[in-house]
């Protein structure tokens, strides 16, 4: 799937695919100009199955651990969105327990601790009233980063990892498995900038990822193959970020973290993600 977004040069004289400018490390090809020091130290993992095609199971297995190690510390947004290639969200969900196991926030961008780590519920007597602790707050520091992690997780492939093609060959933003995966940040970054809600937003992404996959196809492929593949895609892509309905909310209220009352889980339905109203 992934390998005719990519162009993957081939030496004439040796018939070996000649991927590698003069001078440039495994490490920088795959980091691809984000500099990121987790792709590149993860680089270090998946080197001896440097090769076009897919993984055998025992592969796949091995470069899970090395993966699984990594995630555990936190990690930059490149990274997280490189790490879909080799994730299906139940795996992300074992990421998120061996996260809080060491005491950290679920979500691997972030390095706090849990706000109720020590127990589901947690009541705080107070004068006149009480507060529960949300039971999401075992597991994330905030309800943003609760939001976070799932938008990131029902974005992952339910693929099996051996299925997936090039996962270990092609350079950071060339696989379809990251550069069509978005995080909750990127939205709200492209909501405030141009004054979009957020689900104009996840539209605006949708149909800019699809144009770049267009752009580095492959010069053999006809304007309307490309054109019925970009549809397809598209439609794909719109498919994968409507699993949610995003709640645009007033950044002026309070945050629901810290309200006292009857506890509740994310707003009822897991699918919801609550978002943020951009000010003009």
């Amino acid at each position: 799937m992934n390998s005719n977004t990519f162009q993957i040069p081939i030496n004439p004289t040796t018939g070996q695919y000649d991927v590698l400018p003069f001078g440039v490390s495994l490490e920088d090809y795959m980091a691809d100009g984000t500099n990121s020091y987790y792709i590149k130290a993860f680089t270090k993992v998946i080197s001896p199955y440097f090769r076009p095609g897919t993984l055998s199971r025992s592969e796949c297995d091995r470069i899970a651990m090395g993966l699984l190690s990594m995630l555990v510390d936190t990690v930059d947004l490149y990274f997280l969105k490189f790490s879909a290639r080799f994730l299906t969200p139940e795996d992300f969900e074992e990421v998120i327990t061996e996260r809080n196991i060491v005491h950290t926030c679920g979500y691997p961008l972030c390095a706090q601790v849990p706000k109720n780590a020590n127990g589901q519920y947690k009541i705080e007597y107070k004068y006149k009233g009480f507060k529960i602790m949300h039971p999401y707050l075992t597991k994330y520091c905030s309800r943003e980063h609760a939001h976070a992690a799932m938008f990131f997780q029902k974005q992952l492939s339910q693929e099996p990892i051996f299925l997936r093609s090039d996962i270990t060959f092609l350079p950071y933003g060339k696989s379809t498995y990251e550069s069509h995966v978005a995080s909750l940040e990127e939205l709200q970054y492209l909501a405030t900038t141009h004054g979009m809600s957020l689900h104009q937003a996840a539209q605006y992404f949708a149909v800019n990822a699809i144009k770049a996959a267009r752009d580095t196809a492959q010069e053999s492929t006809t304007n309307e193959q490309k054109q019925t593949a970009e549809d397809e895609e598209l439609a794909k892509l719109a498919d994968k970020l409507s699993f949610t309905s995003i709640n645009e909310r007033n950044p002026n209220e309070t945050n629901m973290d810290d309200l006292a009352g009857i506890d509740e889980e994310l707003i009822g339905n897991p699918n919801v993600i609550e978002g943020y109203v951009t000010k003009n």
